[in-house]
């Protein structure tokens, strides 16, 4: 499952950007992206915004349309998710990442 989130960093990003945003990430952190995605989506988004503004919506609605696309979720709304993690939940992000875990065991 980190394998999948850290390919779809590299691919929104390049390698170069995924540095950047990994070096961010640590530094408030502690944590890689892709681990802090999968434990903590909220504070992923809060670092996020914190580098990006509002950016930050536009590239986890990027992100999790990679990751709804490789776990061939067509069905999820990814601005209500985006709109979850600004007040600090993660329901639906919950969902994709579950859903995302079967398609990687599989």
């Amino acid at each position: 499952m980190k394998a999948a989130v850290r390919r779809a960093l590299d691919r929104l990003l390049g390698p170069s950007g995924y540095q950047a945003l990994a070096y961010h990430v640590r530094k408030s952190s502690g944590m890689e992206p892709e681990d802090l995605f999968l434990s903590n989506p909220p504070e992923f988004y809060q670092v996020l915004s914190g580098l990006l503004g509002r950016g930050a919506d536009f590239f986890v609605e990027a992100l999790l349309k990679s990751l709804i696309l490789e776990a061939g979720l067509l069905s999820f709304d990814v601005a209500e998710a985006v709109g979850e993690l600004r007040e600090g939940k993660f329901d639906k992000i919950s969902r994709i990442l579950s859903r995302l875990e079967e398609v990687v065991r599989s």
